[in-house]
C-alpha cells in the first residue's frame, strides 16, 4: 500500500466503535484519507434507517468540523461481515478500523470478519484511546 486515501470504519455506535472512529480520524487526518462511517443494518424499517442516517450524517458533519477530516457516513443493509465485504469490494477502502468489544465478540467471529475481507484491519479494543470527546453521544450535540 503505497498510500492511505480511504479509511473504513464500521459502527454501531458502541464504545469499542467509538474508539475505532477515533483511531480512524488519526489515520485519516495526517494522510488527507477519506473516513467513511459504516453502519450495517439488517433491518427493513424505513424509519429506523433513516434515524440512523440522519444520526451518522450529524456525525459525520460534527467530526468533520473538529478534526478537519472528511468523513462520509453508510448506511449497508446486512450481517456486519456481508455489509463490510460489499461495501470494501464496491469502494476504494485502502484500511479498514474495527473497534473490538471484547466481552462481545468472540475471536472466531472477529477471525472470519478479518479474512473475509481484502484489506489489511487495524483492531481496536474498547479502551480509552483518546479524550476529544467521550463517546457519540458527545460529537452528536
Amino acid at each position: 500500500m503505497d498510500s492511505i486515501s480511504e479509511v473504513l470504519v464500521p459502527t454501531d455506535f458502541s464504545s469499542a466503535s467509538w474508539q475505532a472512529v477515533l483511531a480512524g480520524i488519526r489515520l485519516a487526518h495526517p494522510n488527507h484519507a477519506h473516513l467513511r462511517l459504516l453502519h450495517y443494518s439488517s433491518l427493513e424499517d424505513e424509519d429506523y434507517n433513516h434515524l440512523i442516517k440522519e444520526k451518522l450524517d450529524k456525525l459525520s458533519n460534527n467530526l468533520a468540523e473538529i478534526y478537519n477530516v472528511d468523513v462520509q457516513g453508510v448506511i449497508e443493509p446486512g450481517e456486519l461481515k456481508v455489509s463490510v465485504k460489499d461495501y470494501i469490494a464496491k469502494n476504494a477502502i485502502d484500511v479498514m478500523v474495527l473497534g473490538i468489544d471484547r466481552e462481545k465478540y468472540h475471536n472466531g467471529d472477529l477471525s472470519r470478519l478479518i479474512e473475509s475481507v481484502n484489506v489489511p484491519v487495524m483492531v481496536v479494543p474498547d479502551n480509552k484511546l483518546g479524550k476529544a470527546t467521550e463517546n457519540f453521544s458527545d460529537t452528536l450535540k
